[in-house]
């Protein structure tokens, strides 16, 4: 049936600053573009979209040489994982961004490990997050974080949230922007239907990050499909 949908903006106070309401069709899609939306000054926002049918939401930002996307969420969590955090990680640097949707204040803390470890070599908590606020957490510097070496996060919260990482390059690697989703909770087998080994030049990794309390035992196995 045809949606209507309305998008909400936030700031870093938690204060609603614009609201739009819109008709989706069947099937169709609904594209904001942030530089037309009037009602909303330069700035940097979080988003909380209703709707009266299912609907599917994906993000895309960046600049005049570099893209980048990720996917809405539709529900939250009190912890989220994140398999690939950098700080000078052969030029490349990650951030984390939470946002609240717990409807209350909410404590949201960013725990960082090194490979092989179980403690966390560094801890930030930003202390009462509004709600629908988002907060970030810059890797770049951290004197806790040495160069060249993959860390792995969770960021933990005293009500639900929702939480991603972006990952851009520096130096030669300056145009290169990615974003991806945290994970609220882990499983047992995941698929990655596209891997490259020198596939006309191009090259793929995998992070894995284990989720549970125990040591976790992981086979990778490649099929050529």
């Amino acid at each position: 049936e045809t949606a209507s949908v309305t998008v909400k903006y936030y700031d870093a106070t938690g204060a609603e600053v614009f609201t739009s309401g819109h008709t989706i069709e069947v099937d169709d899609v609904l594209s904001v573009y942030m530089p037309d939306v009037s009602g909303v000054s330069a700035g940097e926002y979080s988003m909380v979209i209703s709707s009266s049918q299912p609907v599917a939401a994906s993000s895309t930002f960046g600049d005049i040489d570099s893209r980048a996307s990720y996917s809405g969420f539709d529900a939250g969590a009190q912890s989220w994982f994140i398999p690939g955090i950098y700080d000078n990680y052969y030029a490349y640097y990650s951030e984390v961004y939470a946002q609240n949707v717990s409807g209350a204040l909410v404590d949201m803390t960013l725990s960082i490990y090194a490979p092989g470890s179980s403690t966390a070599v560094y801890t930030n908590t930003k202390n009462d997050v509004p709600a629908n606020a988002s907060v970030l957490w810059s890797q770049a510097g951290l004197a806790e974080l040495d160069n060249n070496i993959a860390y792995s996060a969770r960021v933990s919260s005293t009500g639900d949230i929702v939480a991603l990482t972006n990952i851009y390059g520096s130096g030669t690697t300056a145009k290169q922007l990615y974003s991806f989703n945290g994970f609220s909770s882990g499983g047992k087998k995941f698929y990655t239907p596209v891997l490259m080994k020198n596939y006309y030049g191009w090259n793929a990794a995998i992070a894995i990050q284990n989720t549970s309390m125990s040591i976790a035992s992981v086979t990778v196995s490649y099929s050529t499909g």
